[in-house]
């Protein structure tokens, strides 16, 4: 793995740079792990003060390179394939694809993608679910997410946000539904449960 990512690890010495203290930085991978043609090592420094939150939501088609993963998670929506061959996460272990270098390193991998879609409404994904204190939605051209309880009262409104969204929820446990307008003026609807 002689050539590595250097514009996302870049992008974290830099951020790390500005922020001396930072808890974590997120960085959108989606395009960057859809066809990989050299290996990538994130966040190589265990202990460093930032902690990377790396984000695919198209999965991985790794064609034979590795992935390293330091002081970093990895959180992977869709089909991993090497070579065009669906594999499991476990096998992405045993073949060496992917590989954890720190004690807090994390793979996290969703085969299934949580999505939301309605008359044509852009992919959605919203995870973990059930969520404790956080719940993100990720997804393109997303214009409004709002949180509804049971009995329909709007508990939080959130207008233009960015294609990754980390809610920090302060709500009781129990049901509520997140309702996502696209910029097409589309809308899906997604349960939420908050334990």
């Amino acid at each position: 793995m002689k050539n590595l990512l250097y514009i996302l690890l870049i992008f974290t010495l830099s951020a790390q740079a500005q922020v001396e203290s930072c808890s974590y930085v997120v960085i959108d991978a989606t395009d960057r792990l859809r066809n990989m043609q050299e290996g990538i090592h994130y966040s190589p420094n265990c202990g460093g003060g930032c902690f990377l939150e790396v984000v695919a939501i198209n999965g991985i088609e790794f064609n034979g390179e590795k992935i390293k993963i330091g002081d970093a998670s990895l959180e992977v929506f869709g089909k991993l394939t090497n070579f065009g061959e669906e594999i499991t996460d476990i096998e992405a272990y045993v073949l060496g694809l992917i590989s954890t270098t720190c004690p807090n390193s994390w793979f996290i991998h969703h085969p299934e993608t949580l999505s939301v879609t309605s008359n044509g409404a852009s992919k959605i994904m919203m995870f973990p679910n059930p969520a404790k204190n956080i719940v993100n939605v990720v997804g393109n051209a997303i214009e409004t997410i709002k949180i509804i309880d049971i009995q329909g009262r709007l508990l939080y409104t959130e207008m233009h946000p960015i294609r990754y969204n980390r809610l920090r929820l302060n709500l009781d446990a129990g049901l509520y539904f997140v309702k996502i307008t696209d910029s097409n003026g589309n809308v899906g609807t997604k349960k939420l449960i908050v334990k």
